[in-house]
């Protein structure tokens, strides 16, 4: 897989794993908005897949689920 091809199949899923994490900490997207300290604009971009998270974003995102970034990036598939 090229590195391109990785990052599309993130993408596609971020969102989705992004909001499963909010779930199982018992989160929602304004907490998550606050913590970070973003605009509801990258969020949601995010969450559409239109733009993956930046580097600090996803180690803060990650620290506040207890997972590793690639957990975060690839869920299940992270081994």
């Amino acid at each position: 897989m090229t590195s391109k091809q990785a990052r599309e199949q993130v993408k596609s899923r971020i969102g989705d794993l992004i909001r499963d994490n909010l779930e199982l900490c018992g989160l929602t997207s304004r907490d998550l908005i606050e913590e970070l300290g973003i605009e509801h604009a990258h969020l949601s971009a995010w969450l559409t897949g239109r733009h993956l998270p930046s580097l600090p974003a996803a180690l803060a995102m990650a620290r506040l689920f207890g997972v590793t970034v690639e957990q975060l990036a690839l869920g299940d598939d992270a081994e």
